[in-house]
């Protein structure tokens, strides 16, 4: 019977830390774009928050971070030129092709 090997501790980061949102961000990415759609550069927003501080009790603190608002920003701004740049160029597939 085939039983799977357990992850390394070194595979997988701990759980709540910003490299374990990036491995999560990276993953939805991944399947995004390979369903077609298109994600700009930038397109993720977060901050974990300080370390060990409850995070229903942080919400505010980290929406005014200075780092998190400037990725928001810049979010914004690319998401909106790629819908105005798909908006005057659609990508159309031609009949035929897969």
């Amino acid at each position: 019977m085939y039983k799977p090997k357990r992850p390394r501790q070194c595979d997988m980061p701990a759980p709540g830390t910003t490299l374990r949102a990036l491995v999560l961000n990276a993953s939805h990415m991944m399947v995004l774009t390979w369903m077609g759609f298109t994600l700009p550069p930038e397109c993720a927003a977060y901050w974990i928050g300080e370390v060990g501080q409850p995070t229903n009790e942080d919400c505010a603190k980290r929406r005014m971070n200075e780092a998190t608002q400037h990725m928001a920003k810049n979010l914004a701004r690319n998401l909106v030129y790629y819908a105005q740049l798909l908006k005057r160029h659609p990508l159309v597939s031609k009949a035929g092709e897969a």
